[in-house]
C-alpha cells in the first residue's frame, strides 16, 4: 500500500530526472541559491566597501569581475545582488500565489456573484501588461524594495486566480465532492482536503516559472530607480549604475546582466521540466 501511494510522486521524479536540461538547470539554481545564502562567506570583499581597487578597474586576479566607478568589487556585488534579487522574487511569487489560490478557490467553489466579482477584477488587472501594472503600482506607492515586491506580486495574482478557478470548477464535479456534501462536511474542509490537492501541481508549476518573470520585473523596476535603492547591490541597480560606462568599462554591466540571463534561463528550463514531470498525461 505504501509503495502504491508513493508511486505518483516517484513517477514524477523519474520523469523529471530523465530530462537532462532540467537537472542541469536545477543544479545551476542550487548553486545560485547557495551563493546567495552564504554570500558573506564566499564574497571576496564587502559589496559596499569603496576603494578595494581602482575605479573602473578591469577584471584581474584580485578582482575577477573588475571594479565599478567607486572601486567596489563587482563580483562581490553580483553575489550579494543575487541575494536581494532572488529573495525579492521568491517573496513576490509567494505573495501572489497565496492570494491567487485563495481567490481562485473561493470564486470557483462558490460561483455566482462572488465568481463574477473576482473574475471581473482579474480581467481589469489583465487589461494591463504585467510590467506596466507593476510600474503604475510602485509609482503610486513610492520607490523601495517592499513596494516593488508588492507591485510585482499584485500584477501576477490574476494568473494564479484564473488557473486555480479552472481547476476548482473541474474538481468540484467529482463524485467524492458530492459525497462529502451529502454527509454534511463543511465547505471549508471540502475545499482544503478534497479540492485544494487538485490545484497544487499547476500552482507549483506557475510559481516556478513565475520566479523568472518576477526577477525580470524586479530588475526592471530597480533599473528605473523604483526598486532597490543605491548603494544596496542588486542586479537591476548595477545595470543602471554601469549604463554610462559601457564602452570603457563593459564589465560593470556585463556580469550582472549575465547573472540575470543565467538565472532566468535556469528557472525557465527547470520549470519546463517540472511541468512535464507533473503532467499525468505524459509517460516516461
Amino acid at each position: 500500500m505504501g509503495n502504491h501511494a508513493a508511486s505518483p510522486a516517484r513517477q514524477a521524479w523519474q520523469r523529471l530526472t530523465s530530462k537532462r536540461m532540467a537537472m542541469v538547470a536545477l543544479a545551476v539554481l542550487i548553486v545560485l541559491v547557495l551563493l546567495a545564502v552564504f554570500a558573506p562567506l564566499v564574497s571576496p570583499y564587502d559589496p559596499l566597501e569603496m576603494g578595494t581597487g581602482p575605479g573602473l578597474g578591469g577584471p584581474e586576479r584580485a578582482h575577477l569581475f573588475g571594479t565599478d566607478l567607486f572601486g567596489r568589487d563587482v563580483l562581490s556585488r553580483v553575489i550579494y545582488g543575487g541575494r536581494v534579487s532572488l529573495a525579492v522574487a521568491f517573496a513576490a511569487v509567494l505573495f501572489s500565489s497565496i492570494v491567487g489560490v485563495i481567490l481562485g478557490l473561493a470564486a470557483g467553489y462558490y460561483g455566482k456573484w462572488l465568481d463574477t466579482v473576482v473574475m471581473r477584477a482579474m480581467d481589469m488587472l489583465l487589461a494591463f501588461p504585467g510590467i506596466f501594472l507593476a510600474l503604475a503600482i510602485v509609482s503610486l506607492l513610492g520607490p523601495g524594495l517592499n513596494n516593488a515586491v508588492l507591485a510585482v506580486g499584485i500584477s501576477a495574482i490574476p494568473t494564479y486566480t484564473r488557473t486555480v478557478r479552472g481547476c476548482v470548477l473541474s474538481a468540484k464535479e467529482n463524485l467524492y465532492v458530492d459525497a462529502a456534501h451529502a454527509v454534511g462536511v463543511p465547505d471549508s474542509r471540502i475545499m482544503i482536503r478534497h479540492v485544494l490537492p487538485n490545484v497544487i501541481a499547476p500552482v507549483i508549476i506557475l510559481m516556478t516559472l513565475g520566479v523568472a518573470w518576477a526577477i525580470l520585473n524586479i530588475c526592471s523596476l530597480s533599473f528605473l530607480g523604483l526598486g532597490t535603492q543605491p548603494p544596496t547591490p542588486e542586479w537591476g541597480t548595477m545595470l543602471y549604475e554601469g549604463r554610462g560606462y559601457l564602452r570603457e568599462a563593459w564589465w560593470v554591466t556585463t556580469f550582472p546582466g549575465l547573472a540575470i540571463m543565467v538565472t532566468v534561463m535556469a528557472v525557465n528550463r527547470f520549470g519546463d521540466g517540472l511541468r512535464d514531470a507533473l503532467d499525468p498525461r505524459l509517460k516516461i
